[in-house]
């Protein structure tokens, strides 16, 4: 695969977001709404530890990721937005403050210094991308209806899992592929 960037990120079960996905899906579908946001991939339910580009060595990084565990467990306690370019609104989970997360990203950006990929320069935030909001004057009518749907999810992961996965994001959706 022709990979554009590396992640190291908790994967997280997917099993437990299923019914917020179809509940909102089910939602917009019912309002014919469809177009106004675009899921993030259910099955690549994860949070962001640390970016890389796409010139780091891949072996060096599965040497460091087998050493590492993630045992908590991570309970979502609230939904928030990010503003990304010119009108793109991001909405995604928060998890309770654990401060592994922290130290996670920061083992990754002691050892590997990887500031020349722009995320890695923003402050570090611990989410899980829920959707992407693409009409935002049509979510503005619904949002309260949205977040009651994901207010009203109680969601924990356990066996939560830390691995590499290479990314191209030249497509839509981008492809990633774990190592």
């Amino acid at each position: 695969m022709k990979t554009t960037s590396y992640f190291v990120w908790i994967k997280l079960n997917p099993s437990i977001l299923v019914d917020l996905f179809v509940d909102i899906f089910s939602y917009l579908k019912e309002n014919s709404l469809e177009n106004i946001i675009e899921f993030q991939n259910p099955l690549s339910c994860h949070i962001t530890l640390y970016y890389f580009s796409n010139k780091i060595n891949e072996n060096l990084l599965k040497d460091d990721i087998q050493s590492l565990f993630f045992d908590d467990k991570i309970k979502i306690t609230w939904y928030k937005y990010f503003y990304r370019e010119e009108k793109e609104f991001i909405c995604y989970l928060s998890p309770e403050e654990n401060e592994n997360f922290y130290k996670l990203n920061k083992f990754f950006s002691d050892k590997f210094q990887e500031k020349e990929v722009f995320e890695n320069s923003l402050d570090f935030v611990p989410h899980i991308t829920l959707f992407k909001i693409k009409d935002y004057w049509r979510f503005l009518e619904h949002k309260k209806n949205i977040e009651s749907i994901i207010n009203n999810k109680k969601l924990i992961f356990k066996d939560n899992k830390i691995k590499l996965y290479a990314v191209n994001s030249n497509l839509v959706p981008e492809i990633q592929v774990e190592l």
